[in-house]
């Protein structure tokens, strides 16, 4: 090669990077990802609950059911859940910030509390990374309504929904952001959502309603019947508190959620016709539920589930990254100023962005699971909060992400004015005007 060729060379060489710039820093940093956080060879862990998953029962929601089934407890069902992942934080990254947000968020899938159910047969690492493809792929309609966007939503969402029973109480929330578009938009994707709770609450009632009883059991034993003021309150809706009754205060787990129930018939009678709704009614209606779930996630936001994490083998670099997904934990009042974002995207560009229109949902969604989580079992909190941990922080780099993109577009409007301006005093002086 002559030294005639390398401005030539270098030439193409910065056209393509003015191209192609971005697609080459997405898949290098893909690249990374898959190199630094591959699994290394060994089946997935599974533990007590990973048997409700690998024999066929409608007691779970069923979408993890069938993949764990039909792959076993194999390494390719833990190399599956590891793609599945990267690509699902990668392509929400990608939407809420470009090139940077891909690195954010792959690093946060590469950290040891999202990384480590990657290798287990549980529900946790599916019900993630759907639930990063399914707020990506709302982004993705809000930018651009099409059909066949549509119809992978809706997929995409279905299968979230029916992970895990807490995630029925987080997709509501992804249609508010259309209730600022068409009516052929809020229609269709509320039409549908509100045929997926209902259908799967449904599900829930008639399949798992074994399962609830326990987990509901196990709060009234350690929450309700340790608390004078919360005995009364289920008192007065029917729940038995007699000796027997009460002498189950503070314990929990199956067998004395079974003893209970064969000691205390009333208690049997009561928790298997209303008992359930009366205690979710009891929830909703006091206001101090809300608070003590928001407090919980609060301090068990940096809570890692490490007991889980020593039980498989992990990348040393996920277990380094856990100091990078503690420190994306910003204090609760400035979370919660997060919520002015959307209206500055209205007062200054007159319009709302399609990241502006996610912050509320987001929101929503995280206190929600708290909610849900928290107030669903009393055991393994740390465990069920761990979806809303994750939310609470990409809720927090969405806020951030608008914030970028409003000023942003408020500084493009500014040039672009000052040009015009610009341009007009040339043309006066110049007597073209």
């Amino acid at each position: 090669m002559t030294t005639a060729d390398m401005p030539s060379r270098n030439g193409k060489l910065i056209d393509l990077l003015k191209t192609h710039g971005k697609l080459i820093c997405v898949l290098a940093t893909v690249s990374i990802v898959l190199v630094c956080g591959w699994p290394p060879y060994a089946a997935p862990r599974t533990f007590a609950d990973s048997a409700g998953y690998l024999t066929y029962t409608t007691a779970r929601p069923p979408v993890f059911g069938v993949i764990a089934r039909t792959l076993g407890p194999t390494y390719l069902l833990t190399v599956l859940q590891f793609l599945v992942s990267v690509a699902a934080w990668g392509l929400l990254g990608y939407l809420l910030c470009g090139v940077f947000g891909v690195i954010v968020l792959a690093v946060l899938s590469l950290s040891m509390p999202v990384l480590q159910w990657d290798h287990m047969v549980l529900s946790e690492s599916m019900s993630i990374s759907l639930c990063a493809a399914s707020l990506a792929l709302t982004v993705i309609l809000l930018r651009n309504w099409r059909k066949r966007y549509l119809v992978a939503w809706c997929i995409i969402v279905a299968m979230f929904a029916f992970t895990r029973p807490t995630n029925l109480y987080f997709v509501p929330f992804l249609g508010i952001p259309f209730l600022f578009r068409g009516r052929r938009q809020l229609l269709s994707t509320g039409l549908f959502l509100a045929a997926l709770f209902v259908s799967g609450n449904i599900y829930l009632a008639i399949y798992s309603a074994g399962i609830q009883r326990q987990t509901i059991t196990n709060v009234i034993m350690m929450r309700i019947l340790t608390s004078p003021a919360n005995t009364s309150d289920l008192a007065l809706s029917g729940m038995p508190t007699n000796e027997v009754v009460m002498g189950f205060a503070g314990k929990h787990h199956l067998a004395n959620v079974q003893a209970l129930c064969e000691l205390s018939p009333e208690y049997h009678d009561w928790i298997t016709t209303t008992g359930g709704a009366a205690y979710k009614r009891w929830l909703v209606c006091h206001p101090r539920n809300y608070v003590e779930a928001w407090n919980q996630l609060m301090a068990r936001i940096d809570k890692v589930n490490e007991s889980y994490a020593r039980t498989i083998e992990l990348r040393q670099i996920s277990w380094h990254l856990v100091h990078f997904y503690i420190r994306i934990d910003p204090p609760p009042s400035l979370w919660v100023l997060g919520i002015c974002v959307p209206i500055l995207s209205y007062v200054f560009l007159k319009k709302l962005t399609p990241i502006s229109l996610m912050i509320v949902p987001l929101m929503i969604g995280t206190v929600a699971q708290a909610f849900v989580g928290y107030h669903g079992d009393a055991i393994e909190v740390n465990r069920h909060l761990i979806l809303a941990s994750i939310l609470y922080r990409v809720t927090f780099f969405a806020v951030l992400c608008s914030a970028v993109e409003i000023g942003s577009e408020i500084y493009k409007a500014r040039t672009s004015m000052q040009t015009a301006d610009a341009d007009g005093a040339v043309l006066d002086k110049t007597g073209l005007a």
